[in-house]
């Protein structure tokens, strides 16, 4: 269960924290800030009290991970919030690209027999639409798309970090969970890589945020 004490505000942070630390292993302050839209002395007086609550851990000179107790609150709220964004897509038809934002205020109300009956709704779904399950596990049969071999057919599993942007982009490459994608070319700098929507061009982030399977 999420700690009483935490705002809507902070379940926001915990969210974005989560999804910076599974995409690209750390959270930078700065990062947070751009994301968040919020200024630096703003999230460090933030990520403060999470140190006193003992949700964040400090790394000196690179940024923050979360503390075991921060992973299990983690792990609630982005739950919630990925319930709520499925609930949006498959039941309302908000499209893809934006049922992550419009989750923001409906994710805070996924508790208790409100969850029972959206996830009666939903069925045995089990994964929001940008394929990230509701049940955070390790997904140890998939790899992120920096480690795909060259000229070699993956599916795409999911896309780690949700942000309005990077989903209208991949919407508009075909990048999407479940459609084929294969890399044509690496650089130190990014790929190109070949989908159904033909060829693009994508950085070294893009390559770490998106999960594919054999």
């Amino acid at each position: 269960m999420v700690n009483d004490k935490l705002t809507r505000e902070q379940e926001d942070y915990i969210i974005k924290i989560f999804e910076f630390e599974e995409s690209f292993g750390i959270t930078k302050l700065t990062d947070l800030s751009k994301i968040l839209n919020y200024s630096t002395g703003a999230i460090n007086d933030e990520i403060k009290r999470f140190e006193k609550m003992g949700i964040v851990v400090r790394i000196p000179y690179k940024g923050i991970i979360l503390s075991e107790y921060g992973k299990k609150i983690a792990e609630n709220v982005t739950r919630k919030h990925r319930i709520a964004e499925a609930f949006l897509y498959y039941v309302l038809n908000v499209p893809w690209e934006k049922c992550h934002l419009l989750s923001s205020d409906m994710e805070h109300a996924v508790n208790g027999q409100l969850e029972k009956y959206i996830l009666k709704k939903l069925k045995n779904l089990k994964q929001c639409p940008h394929g990230n399950p509701f049940q955070i596990t390790n997904t140890k049969d998939e790899k992120k798309l920096l480690e795909a071999e060259l000229n070699v057919s993956y599916i795409i599993n999911r896309i780690t970090f949700e942000e309005s942007d990077i989903l209208i982009k991949y919407k508009t490459f075909g990048i999407l969970p479940g459609e084929k994608i294969k890399i044509l070319e690496k650089n130190e700098f990014g790929a190109l890589v070949n989908t159904k929507k033909g060829k693009f061009i994508l950085d070294n982030d893009d390559l770490l945020i998106i999960r594919v399977k054999e």
